[in-house]
């Protein structure tokens, strides 16, 4: 996945938690880092539906 795809999955996800993440965080940060912001908010996610 890309950057903007990674954000648009990110911004999609229904969390308990609030995600405040501005655009312009979300532009600069590497694609790992963004990566595994929405690896670890799926895993909470995948939790709360279980």
């Amino acid at each position: 996945m890309d950057r903007q795809d990674l954000i648009l999955l990110l911004r999609s996800m229904h969390c308990t938690f609030p995600m405040d993440f501005t655009e312009e965080f979300l532009q600069t940060i590497s694609v790992e880092r963004l990566r595994h912001i929405v690896l670890a908010a799926s895993v909470h996610q995948d939790k709360l539906c279980a």
